[in-house]
């Protein structure tokens, strides 16, 4: 039944289209012969007079414009830029000075014409002339900054010259067509009703076979290939151009079907989706030409530019993103709201539950697009600061500030998230009128019950506060606490993570760490001993074994390694044994490599010099039978 409706609605249409074709020539004939006899009257001379004063004023406040702006626009024209963001602000600046003086221009128009006191058809007529005008100089000024066809080096679209010069006249063309189509039928449609529709369909097959007709353009010059390796392109069902066509011959059966306003919702928000995948291309083709630009820039001119952050870059570059789609989902929605002639602020102002729940819904979403910013930006430069510590390496002695960066962002990432989404929650129940005072004494009264039933988790996560807000220990620390040791690897609410040298990974909650002892803090020192024979000269140990802490502190490979230079002194001595303790003051985690430098050198010069290692070992001595005729001596000789 719907669909018998549907197809019915649908021939009507077909058979008021077909009327309108064949009434549309005796329509137009007619109004040309009304607008002839109306100019050769009084107040027709009249009004074109004002016209032409009006085209005059805008006319001249744009040669006026030109006349300051033509040197800068020519040497932008002229300008031979060698990289490609260069393109990208050349064209950003070009198309920025067309439209300048494309609005002032209309602006004037506009303005000129409102002074004067036209009919309400010539001031409709007025208007439909300047956005059909400014919509195709418009177009014309964005395809000009984009395809260039005066500098090839300037374009950004690579396309032919040749092409690129048909394309800005077409761009132009097809533009002020496509809004005079729309336009012209809202000016004429009282007077001739048969002309205005034969135009409105006439527009709309217009638009249909261009779009499909570039659609098949773009899609014969994608660059063909075998589908394998990292380049494989997904398959589709449908070619795009078939694609196109069915979908222009949906919205045709929509409209025929007697349902304009579903076409236009349909038009806007397919003609929204193309904007944001052409507005995503676009400021990641900028940023991958900001990037570009950095990485092959020469030292000496890198010298004079602040440094930038990759991450940041990276930062900025998904909030313009983010910016972009934004703005063009905001003016999606807009054009939505006027076909559908919603007025929004008559509602939200109106006291009524449908002005009210208008209201409410703008709150929410404005609230949720203001958190989404918030969250995105301060997660970005979060995970920005992050990649570029991990990027310098945390674990050298130099980056003790940014070792307690990487434990402290985190979670910092993690309280702000919570933040975050508490905040919005409560202002999203507030918005929709729901009282949030109970909850948040509600929640208050569940938090200290909760507390008093979980006093260890309570204490941990205290104790993990403190812990970190002293600066105990960080991630990559090499600590001691309570029955666990390790290197600190991951840092939460409750528990550290310590990973052990031998491979076990130990979760210590903070309230069972205790006193904690902490070996990768400023320096250490180690000491190491020495056996030698008992008959070496001690003095001499000693001043050997500096000359080699001397040495080892001009070494380049091992002298970074060293806070304190390499000392000895005689520490003790056993029977057959002299020990000699050494010490060295080195940086955490970097005292093994200079104790297996030192014991080489050590080595290699008691070897020089003849000296051999004591031999720590007891040993046992057993005696033989006494001799014959030996006396025995008493036992308490």
């Amino acid at each position: 039944m719907i669909l018998s409706a549907f197809l019915g609605r649908v021939q009507a249409g077909v058979a008021s289209a077909l009327a309108d074709m064949r009434g549309a020539p005796s329509e137009a004939h007619r109004l040309w012969i009304e607008t002839g006899a109306a100019l050769q009257s009084e107040p027709g001379l009249r009004v074109f007079a004002y016209l032409l004063v009006v085209f005059v004023v805008a006319a001249g406040l744009e040669w006026l414009f030109w006349t300051y702006a033509a040197p800068g626009y020519r040497w932008l024209l002229a300008g031979e830029p060698r990289k490609r963001i260069d393109a990208w602000r050349i064209a950003l600046r070009r198309a920025g000075t067309d439209i300048s003086a494309i609005l002032l221009s209309s602006t004037a128009a506009l303005a000129v014409s409102a002074l004067f006191a036209l009919p309400p058809a010539v001031q409709d007529l007025v208007i439909a002339a300047v956005a059909v005008v400014a919509a195709g100089r418009l177009a014309g000024a964005v395809a000009g900054a984009l395809v260039s066809p005066q500098a090839p080096r300037q374009r950004l679209i690579r396309i032919p010259t040749r092409e690129a010069e048909r394309t800005v006249p077409v761009v132009t063309l097809v533009s002020a067509a496509i809004v005079a189509g729309m336009a012209i039928p809202e000016v004429i449609g009282a007077r001739a009703p048969r002309l205005a529709g034969a135009i409105e369909t006439g527009t709309a097959v217009l638009v249909a076979v261009l779009l499909v007709a570039a659609i098949a353009f773009l899609d014969r010059r994608r660059p063909r290939g075998r589908l394998s390796g990292p380049q494989r392109r997904r398959l589709r069902l449908l070619p795009r151009p078939l694609a196109a066509g069915l979908w222009c011959t949906l919205v045709g059966l929509m409209w025929l079907g007697g349902a304009p306003r579903w076409t236009l919702t349909v038009v806007i928000v397919s003609a929204t989706l193309v904007a944001e995948a052409a507005s995503r291309r676009a400021v990641l083709a900028f940023w991958a030409a900001w990037r570009s630009d950095r990485a092959s820039r020469d030292p000496a001119e890198a010298a004079e530019v602040a440094p930038q952050d990759p991450g940041i870059e990276a930062l900025l570059a998904d909030l313009s993103l983010r910016i972009v789609r934004l703005l063009v989902a905001l003016a999606g929605g807009i054009a939505c709201v006027i076909v559908w002639d919603i007025p929004i602020l008559a509602m939200t102002a109106a006291e009524t539950p449908s002005g009210r729940l208008m209201s409410q819904v703008l709150g929410a979403v404005a609230l949720l697009l203001v958190a989404d910013l918030v969250w995105s930006g301060a997660k970005g430069w979060i995970d920005a600061q992050l990649s570029r510590i991990a990027a310098t390496g945390h674990g050298d002695p130099e980056t003790g500030a940014n070792a307690r960066l990487l434990t402290l962002l985190p979670l910092a990432r993690k309280a702000l998230g919570v933040a975050v989404l508490c905040v919005v929650t409560f202002s999203l129940l507030s918005v929709f009128g729901i009282a949030v005072t109970p909850l948040l004494a509600g929640a208050g009264v569940v938090g200290i019950a909760i507390g008093f039933g979980a006093q260890t988790l309570v204490r941990d996560v205290l104790s993990g506060v403190f812990y970190l807000a002293e600066d105990v220990f960080r991630i990559g620390d090499y600590i001691e606490g309570g029955n666990a040791k390790g290197t600190v690897e991951r840092i939460t609410l409750r528990t550290v993570a310590l990973r052990h040298q031998n491979g076990p990974l130990h979760f210590v909650p903070y309230g069972a760490l205790g006193s904690v002892r902490n070996n990768s803090r400023d320096w250490v020192i180690d000491k190491f001993e020495i056996p030698l024979p008992p008959d070496v000269d001690s003095e001499f140990i000693r001043k050997l074994i500096k000359k080699i802490g001397e040495k080892m502190m001009e070494d380049p490979e091992i002298a970074p390694l060293i806070v304190a230079p390499l000392k000895t002194k005689l520490y003790r001595i056993e029977p057959g044994v002299k020990v000699f303790r050494c010490k060295v003051q080195t940086p955490p985690g970097k005292q093994f490599e200079v104790r297996a430098a030192a014991y080489k050198r050590i080595e290699a010069a008691l070897r020089e010099n003849g000296i051999r290692f004591a031999d720590t070992k007891s040993q046992i001595i057993l005696q033989g039978p006494p001799a014959a005729g030996a006396v025995d001596q008493p036992a308490n000789a």
